[in-house]
This record gives structure tokens, sequence and C-alpha cells, in this order.
């Protein structure tokens, strides 16, 4: 009886793993240090918003955060991140990771504008914690009034 009863719980176990997958577990242990990240990011750009959503991407370093913002704050960002027009998007991203990243792929998207850093790891990107981002993305929509930033932890 007590053989079956450890078979039992250790088959749920491994069930209850598997349903977790390694993209869950990455995103939940990282998700909240990213949005602090971001919010400091954007505090020195003098820009106070609420990040609505944020996510880590798949198992990588990438992370995407959407937040309200004005077109004013908008432009104190692409300034204090010295982000200038993109010309593409990191191939870390997919359109699933954000809706105004989705629209912004598939294009016909003329309220979507894309900004992005042009040099790694440039100092505006600097964490308090002493990494930084290896670059951002900045997309707005201008209609909606919300932004998607895509970033990339950087290694070392």
């Amino acid at each position: 009886m007590r053989k079956n009863w450890l078979i039992s719980t250790l088959s749920a176990s491994v069930v209850c793993l598997s349903l977790c997958s390694c993209a869950t577990l990455w995103n939940l242990g990282n998700v909240s240090s990213f949005q602090t990240d971001v919010e400091n990011i954007l505090k020195n750009a003098r820009v106070e918003t609420k990040i609505t959503t944020a996510h880590m991407v798949d198992t990588n370093r990438a992370a995407v955060a959407e937040f309200t913002i004005t077109e004013d704050d908008f432009k104190k960002v692409v300034s204090a991140l010295q982000l200038e027009k993109a010309e593409r998007i990191p191939s870390d991203f997919k359109g699933n990771d954000s809706p105004i990243l989705e629209s912004y792929l598939k294009g016909g998207a003329e309220n979507i504008e894309a900004y992005s850093t042009t040099t790694p790891r440039p100092g505006s990107l600097k964490l308090s914690s002493g990494s930084s981002f290896e670059y951002a993305v900045l997309l707005y929509d201008s209609r909606a009034g919300k932004a998607c930033l895509l970033t990339c932890y950087a290694y070392g």
C-alpha cells in the first residue's frame, strides 16, 4: 500500500513539473526584477508610468514591457535613452510577445513608431544593480497611448 502511494505521489510530481515549463519558471523568477529595472530606466528619463504587462521571452535574457505613455513622455524616453528610428526588430521577439509588436510586424500600422539604440550597452541602459540592458527597442502606438519596450539583459 505504501509503495503504491509513493509511486502515485512521484507520478503526480512529475506531471506537475512537466506542466510548469521552464519558460514559465524563468518568467516567474525574473519578471519582477525586470519590471523594477524598466521602472528605474523610465524614472531616469523623468517619466512616471505604470507597467501594464511584462514578461521574459522564452528562457533567454530578452524581455518585454508594455505601459501607457503620453506623446511628450514618449519623446522624453527616446531622448533619455538616446534612441533613433529603428531599422529592424531583434530576432529574439515574435509578434505574440506583444499586441503592439504584432501590429508593427504585420505592417500597415502607421500609428506605431519604432526607435532603438544604435550601439550595444549604451550608458543610458545601465541598471542600478551594475548590470545593463544590451539594447532597447521602443514601440509607440500613438492612437492607444501605449508603448512597448523590447530589451535584453547583457552578459556580465
